[in-house]
């Protein structure tokens, strides 16, 4: 069996998880499920296995904590980003991360344009999808082509934002945290979000969607 290393999970919390389960260092071993023909960054850090399955191991972190994972997931011409929480305990074995699902979740390719996947965000079906197209169109629209662009003018309508706003409330974590990701890339013209942001960063149960949240807050402000 293959195993590579890649660079340190990222922590998630300040303070100890579970504080009796501190002072001691283990080293983090993941279990990927992939497309066997998907490219993949974890924490901006290229790999070069290939296969359904690839094993990396991690330098060895402090247990007590909860950290964070970011994969970078390269499939049919489109780039897909997932964040994957866990918490290290001292009884913690291989971590196991099916990026298949996210990747069947989040393809968007039917839909191309900013105003298709605005009203996909109303689909149950495809929402989270729809979630994750909108924040890539967003960080096109606002980081490289500096907000000048028609899909940045569709993001600043007013309806844009009140239907950005409600989804911050959606039931899919998915959908919370690529849309709070969505609205931090607008910078300060999505601080009408600023109290459902806030919210979401203190109480939000999914630490992907307070990570998210907490990015956003920080790039609007």
């Amino acid at each position: 069996m293959r195993v590579g290393f890649v660079v340190m999970a990222i922590i998630v919390t300040g303070l100890l998880a579970n504080p009796s389960l501190g002072q001691e260092k283990k080293a983090i071993k993941l279990k990927v499920l992939v497309h066997p023909n998907a490219t993949l960054e974890i924490n901006g850090s290229k790999t070069t296995q290939k296969g359904p399955e690839r094993f990396f191991e991690m330098p060895a972190q402090e247990t007590g904590f909860r950290y964070k994972i970011d994969f970078l997931i390269g499939i049919g011409g489109q780039k897909i980003r997932h964040a994957h929480a866990f918490f290290h305990g001292k009884d913690a074995d291989t971590i196991t991360v099916d990026l298949r699902k996210v990747v069947k979740t989040q393809r968007v390719a039917p839909l191309t344009g900013l105003s298709d996947l605005l009203k996909a965000l109303q689909d149950t079906k495809i929402k989270s999808a729809a979630a994750f197209g909108i924040e890539r169109k967003a960080l096109e629209a606002f980081k490289n082509a500096k907000g000048e662009s028609d899909d940045a003018k569709l993001l600043r309508d007013p309806a844009t934002l009140v239907l950005l706003r409600k989804s911050l409330s959606d039931d899919e974590a998915g959908v919370r945290s690529n849309v709070a990701r969505a609205l931090g890339h607008m910078g300060p013209l999505a601080n009408s979000a600023l109290p459902e942001l806030e919210r979401l960063s203190k109480k939000d149960p999914s630490p992907m969607v307070r990570d998210a949240a907490n990015d956003a807050l920080r790039s609007i402000r």
